[in-house]
C-alpha cells in the first residue's frame, strides 16, 4: 500500500490515470488515521477527459469503459460525516471489526461512500449501460459506444473515462490430469485425507488440524469463474450452512453454479480451486481450511476470448468487503497479450497501476488477507508474474512440484520496481482436487492456480489460531517461517509455506509471551506463574489475567497478574499430591484487541500435575516447553510420525532436512538438580540420517547454555520404526539449572527425512537436606534456575515448598 495513493484515494475521486504516479511503500496495517479535508471532495476534470486510444473506435461498436467522477456529492463537513454514517450501517459488524484490525477507529472514510445516483441517471440517459459500481474508485463501469461516451465526458462530474482492461489469465493454461493421486496411508493422523495428505504434510498443515486449527470461524471469499455446488467434496460445507453468500457478477444474480447460456466448462477452475482450499471428503480430499465459511464470487466468463475484465474482480473485492471476509484467495492471472494487444505492460506491474493491484492492496488495508497466483508464465523468465502479485500488501502464491522443485511453468518475480516475488509457493504440480467433470470423482490438476487456495487455505488456518491478527501480520508468518526466509529470491521467494510453524511466530504488533509452563507442581504449595508478555503495540496491564481450574471443565478462575516491568506474576492455590491444574493466560493489546497463551486457548490449555519433580512432555500441546535456535532451523511440531497421541517432534516436520544445518531444539525452562538423585533422560524416536554423515546430539548444559556436554552417542543411520531410548544424567546431579537440547549436524550431501521424537520424560528421586529431622525443614523442594536466561532488566527465580512459612533464598 501507498501512502501517497491513501490520501489521493480518501481526499478525491478515484481515478485510473493517476495510481501511476504513487510512491512510498508502507505496510497497510500501518495506514490509519487520517484525516478527510473537506476542501478535497472534489478533483478537477483530467485533460484529455477521454483515453486518447478510445477516440479511434467505430461509432457503433459498444466497448466497456470506466467512468470516474469528480466527486461524490458532498460539499461539506455536515454532509460528509451524514454519508460517512451511512456508510458504516451498509457494512457487517463482523467487516467493521476486521477493518478495526488495519484501522483502528477510522472504519470507514471517503472511499466507502457510495458513488451519487444523480450521476449514474445521467450517464444512463446517455444511453450507456452500467455494469458495475464502485465506491473504492468513484467511478463505474459500463458499456457505451464513441458518440455516447463523448456525452458522458461533456457531464460536469465526469472526471476521465478509460477502458475497461480485458487481460489474459493463468486458468486458460491449467493442466489436468485425470484420476486422483497416490493414496498415503498415515495411522498417525487424526483425519483421512487421502492423496491430499501429501501436499498438505509439504506446507505442514496436519499438526494444526491436530490442534484444532482447520479454519473454523473465518470467513474465505474465492473469486473465480464459477462453482460446482453440488459436487460432494463440498456437501459438508452445504450442509453445515457454511456457505454464506455467493454472486455472479457476470450475470448479477445469486447463483454462481452453472447457468443457462453458461458454457460447459464455466465452473470447472473455481471448482478445482474451491475445493483445493476448503474441501471435505473422507479418504479422498481434505483442504487446509476445510472447516472456513465461504462466500463465491462468479467473476470471469470464460466464453469470451479476453474474458477477464478489471472491473469483476474490484466489484468481488469490494463485496467481500462488505460482508466480512477474511480472506481472499483468487486463482485468476491477469497479464498483458503478446504482439502488442495488450492493456498493460511489464512496466505497469510495479504495485501502482493495474485497477486489480489497488483494489488488492485496498482489501489489505481493509483486513483482508488477500492471497493471489503468481502466473503460469515462468518460461518467460524474469519478470513474467501477473497481476494483482505485484501488490505489495498481499501473499503471491508460486508453484512447486511433489519434491519441492518450483514448477517450470511457475511465473518468477521481480516486480517492476524491483521487489521480490513469490511471497511464499506450495504444490502446483499434480495438486489433488475435486473432479469438475464428476461429481463423486477426483482428480489432479497443475499450476499456480492450485498452489494459491493451498496458501490461501493456510492463511485461514493461521487466522483461525490468531483471529486478531491483521494480514499484514498473517503474511510476515507466512514469509518468515517458510524454508527460505534468510535467502529469498524471485523464483521461489521466501520459500516453502510452513503452517504450523507459521502459528507459533510472533509478527510485528503481536503480543510476545516468553513463557514455558511449568513441568510440575509442588504438593501443598501455592503454584507460581510468571511470565514476560511484550507487544510493540503497548500492553493494557490491567488486562492480563491468568485463567485457571483443577476440574478440566471449562469453567475458569481468574486471576489478574501483577505487573513487574514486561514481567506479570500470580499465583494458584496449593493442591494435593496427583491433582491437575488447567490454565491459560489473558492479555490485550493497547487497541484492546487480545490475544491468549496457550494458542487456541481455552480450547488448548496448559496442563500441569501437581507431583514430585519431573518433566514429561508427549507435544500433544504443541511445541510450548521448546525454543529453536542455530543456522538453518526448521525444528517443529509433527504429525506424520508418533509414539503416541498424534504430534511428536521433528529436525524436518516437511521432509527432508536441510544441508550444511547446525540447529537444535532446547528446553526453555531449565530444571534443577540440585536435590536429585539417579536423574535420567528417556524418550521415544525414529529416524532417517545419512549414515555416520548426519547426526542427531542429545546435549545438556548447566550454565544457561553457553557450555554443553554431549549425552551418550550420536544418533545416525535409519530406524523406521519407534524405539526407546535412555541416558543416565547423573553427570547434572546437583546442578540448579539443568537444560537439555537436542541438535542436529549435516553435512553438504544426502538429506534424508530426519529425526521424530516423542513422549520425552526427565525422572529423578530427591535427596534429603540438612537437617530434614526439624520439622520446619521439608525434604522435598523445588527451586528452579532463573528464567527467562539470558535476561535484561530482570529474571524470575521460582520454587516451591510443601508447606506456607518463611525461606532464605541466597544467591
Amino acid at each position: 500500500m501507498r501512502n501517497s495513493a491513501l490520501i489521493l484515494i480518501i481526499f478525491g475521486a478515484i481515478i485510473f490515470s493517476l495510481f501511476a504516479a504513487f510512491s512510498n511503500s508502507a505496510n497497510a496495517n500501518s495506514l490509519q488515521n487520517n484525516a478527510i479535508s473537506s476542501t478535497a471532495l472534489y478533483v478537477p476534470k483530467a485533460s484529455p477527459v477521454i483515453e486518447t486510444g478510445l477516440l479511434n473506435l467505430p461509432s457503433e461498436q459498444k466497448v466497456k469503459i470506466w467512468i470516474f467522477f469528480t466527486d461524490k456529492g458532498i460539499y461539506n463537513s455536515s454532509e460528509l460525516n451524514g454519508a460517512l454514517d451511512e456508510a458504516r450501517n451498509m457494512l457487517t459488524e463482523r467487516a467493521l471489526a476486521r477493518r478495526a484490525k488495519t484501522r483502528g477507529e477510522n472504519r470507514v472514510d471517503f472511499r466507502d461512500i457510495p458513488i451519487n445516483d444523480e450521476y449514474v441517471h445521467e450517464v444512463v440517459s446517455t444511453g450507456a449501460t452500467v455494469i458495475h459500481r464502485s465506491k473504492w474508485f468513484n467511478g463505474i463501469s459500463a458499456l457505451a459506444t464513441a458518440p455516447e461516451f463523448r456525452k458522458i465526458a461533456s457531464l460536469p462530474f465526469v472526471r476521465r473515462i478509460e477502458k475497461v482492461k480485458a487481460l489474459g489469465s493463468s486458468l486458460d493454461e491449467i493442466q489436468l490430469q485425470r484420476g486422483g493421486g497416490d493414496v498415503i496411508a498415515n495411522p498417525f493422523y487424526s483425519l483421512n485425507y487421502g492423496p491430499s495428505a501429501s501436499q498438505l504434510m509439504q506446507i505442514n498443515v496436519p499438526p494444526a488440524h491436530e490442534l484444532g486449527f482447520d479454519g473454523s470461524g473465518i470467513i474465505v471469499c474465492m473469486l473465480d469463474v464459477g462453482f460446482k455446488k453440488g459436487h460432494q467434496a463440498f456437501a459438508s460445507i452445504i450442509d453445515d450452512n457454511r456457505l454464506l453468500a455467493e454472486w455472479d457478477f457476470i450475470n448479477n444474480d445469486g447463483n454462481t453454479d452453472l447457468e443457462a447460456g453458461d458454457p460447459p466448462s464455466q465452473a470447472d477452475h473455481g471448482t478445482l480451486t474451491w475445493s483445493t482450499l476448503g474441501g471435505q471428503a473422507d479418504g479422498h480430499l481434505y483442504g487446509p481450511a476445510y472447516k472456513s465459511m465461504f462466500i463465491l464470487g462468479k467473476t470471469e466468463d470464460v466464453s469470451s476470448e479476453r474474458h477477464i475484465e478489471e472491473d469483476n474482480w474490484a466489484a468481488g473485492a469490494e463485496w467481500a468487503d462488505s460482508i466480512g471476509a477474511e480472506v481472499i484467495s483468487a486463482s485468476l492471472g491477469y497479464r498483458w497479450f503478446d504482439s502488442g494487444q495488450g492493456d498493460y505492460d511489464y512496466s505497469d506491474l510495479d504495485g501502482n497501476t493495474t485497477i486489480v493491484t489497488i483494489a488488492a492492496d485496498l482489501a489489505a488495508y481493509n483486513g483482508i488477507a488477500v492471497c493471489t497466483a503468481m502466473g503460469n508464465d515462468g518460461y518467460s523468465g524474469a519478470g513474467s508474474l501477473i497481476a494483482p502479485a505485484d501488490a505489495d500488501s498481499v501473499i503471491s502464491c508460486g508453484a512447486t512440484d511433489f519434491d519441492g522443485n518450483i514448477a517450470s511453468f511457475s511465473s518468477l518475480g521481480p516486480t517492476y520496481d524491483d521487489r521480490t516475488k513469490p511471497e511464499v509457493i506450495a504444490r502446483g504440480v499434480g495438486t489433488d482436487c475435486a473432479d469438475p467433470d464428476n461429481l463423486s470423482g477426483y482428480t489432479q490438476a497443475s499450476g499456480t492456480s492450485l498452489s494459491t487456495p493451498l496458501i490461501g487455505g493456510a492463511a485461514a488456518v493461521i487466522l483461525s489460531a490468531h483471529p486478531n491478527w491483521d494480514p499484514m501480520q498473517v503474511r510476515e508468518a507466512l514469509m518468515m517461517t517458510a524454508d527460505k526466509s534468510d535467502i529469498p529470491d524471485n523464483t521461489y521467494g521466501w520459500g516453502m509455506t510452513n503452517a504450523s510453524k507459521a502459528i507459533f511466530y510472533n509478527p510485528e504488533g503481536s503480543i510476545n509471551f516468553d513463557f514455558a509452563p511449568l513441568y510440575y507442581a509442588m504438593p501443598a504449595a501455592v503454584i507460581p506463574i510468571s511470565a514476560t508478555i511484550t507487544c510493540s503495540q503497548g500492553i493494557n496491564a490491567s488486562s492480563v489475567k491468568l485463567y485457571w481450574n483443577d476440574n478440566g471443565s471449562d469453567n475458569y478462575s481468574a486471576i489478574t497478574m501483577t505487573k513487574n516491568g514486561d514481567s506479570y506474576a500470580c499465583t494458584i492455590p496449593s493442591h494435593t499430591l496427583d491433582d491437575t491444574i488447567y490454565y491459560y493466560i489473558y492479555a490485550e493489546r493497547s487497541n484492546g484487541l487480545s490475544e491468549v497463551y496457550p494458542i487456541g486457548a481455552p480450547r488448548n490449555r496448559f496442563i500441569t500435575q501437581v507431583s514430585l519433580p519431573q518433566f514429561q512432555d508427549n507435544l500433544e500441546n504443541g511445541p510450548y516447553c521448546w525454543a529453536i535456535g542455530g543456522t538453518k532451523p526448521d525444528w517443529g511440531i509433527s504429525a506424520t510420525y508418533t509414539n503416541s497421541g498424534n504430534l511428536s517432534l521433528s529436525d524436518s516436520p516437511q521432509g527432508k532436512y536441510r544441508n550444511n544445518a547446525d540447529n537444535w531444539m532446547v528446553l526453555k525452562r531449565p530444571l534443577s538438580f540440585a536435590t536429585a538423585d539417579n536423574p535420567e533422560l528417556s524418550f521415544y524416536h525414529r529416524y532417517d540420517l545419512q549414515n555416520n554423515s548426519d547426526f542427531v546430539y542429545i546435549e545438556g548444559s548447566t550454565d544457561g547454555g553457553s557450555n554443553w556436554t554431549q549425552i551418550g552417542q550420536p544418533i545416525t543411520g535409519t530406524q523406521n520404526t519407534f524405539i526407546q531410548a535412555s541416558y543416565l544424567l547423573d553427570d547434572f546431579s546437583g546442578s540448579n539449572e539443568f537444560l537439555l537440547r537436542f541438535r542436529l549436524s549435516s553435512n553438504s550431501s544426502t538429506v534424508r527425512d530426519g529425526w521424530f521424537v516423542d513422549d520425552i520424560a526427565i525422572n529423578w528421586s530427591v535427596t534429603g537436606v540438612e537437617g530434614e529431622d526439624n520439622p520446619a525443614v521439608p525434604g522435598i523442594f523445588s527451586l528452579d534456575g532463573n528464567y527467562p536466561n539470558p535476561f535484561n532488566a530482570g529474571t524470575i527465580i521460582s520454587f516451591q515448598t510443601p508447606r506456607m512459612g518463611n525461606v532464605t533464598l541466597d544467591l
